[in-house]
């Protein structure tokens, strides 16, 4: 019991051997803990970085496409006209494209015999009217937004201008817009035997541009 007592207030040398392995021990210890902060101080110290790329935007033109054409059921024309007869005719006018536009309407006659037959004709052209009043009670108290005494044998401008840019007369229609012109081609009485037997047709041009920066 006395050297057990002895042994626990004087607690046994301890070897240098065992002092040296503490040493090494605590020292190993610490290499290993500071090579542990070395890593992740390099590996934290990185910079993080992403890329992504916005995908692609797409561009795609708009379309000017004017489509005129002679109505079915409204003709302008005639086989056995006299003096004084008046032909109505009905051409709608429709904006097919994406874009708005303004377009004008330019004549041009051709004599397919010798007189100037084409030269005779009175031509007026009359906006938003539907195709069943196309006709001389459904005009009389309309004015006409172009007209000729004789149809010219050379391309001219009849309704506005085909010159780019706005011009005076120019029609405009949005983006599926429509809308009908009414044409009348008459004989005047005053029209002589010279031009008896004879023939001449009549052509409409139409020119569409956009409106947008224009």
């Amino acid at each position: 019991m006395d050297e057990l007592i002895r042994e626990m207030i004087t607690p046994a040398r301890r070897s240098s051997l065992d002092t040296g392995r503490r040493s090494r021990l605590t020292a190993t210890a610490l290499t290993v803990g500071l090579a542990a902060i070395g890593v992740t101080s390099l590996t934290t110290g990185a910079l993080f970085t992403d890329t992504d790329t916005v995908s692609s935007s797409d561009f795609t033109t708009g379309t000017v496409d004017i489509s005129p054409a002679m109505s079915s059921t409204h003709t302008l024309g005639a086989t056995n006209m006299a003096p004084g007869d008046v032909q109505f005719g009905s051409v709608p006018v429709d904006n097919a494209g994406s874009l708005e536009l303004r377009y004008s309407v330019s004549v041009q006659g051709t004599n397919l015999d010798a007189p100037d037959l084409a030269g005779e004709f009175q031509l007026a052209v009359y906006a938003g009217v539907p195709e069943a009043a196309c006709n001389a009670a459904g005009v009389a108290a309309l004015t006409p937004i172009a007209s000729t005494s004789g149809v010219p044998t050379t391309l001219t401008p009849l309704v506005g201008d085909p010159a780019t840019g706005a011009d005076a007369g120019d029609r405009v229609l949005a983006s599926g817009a429509n809308e009908s012109l009414c044409v009348s081609v008459g004989l005047p009485l005053a029209t002589g035997d010279t031009f008896q037997n004879t023939r001449a047709s009549v052509a409409l041009t139409f020119d569409a541009e956009q409106t947008a920066n224009n």
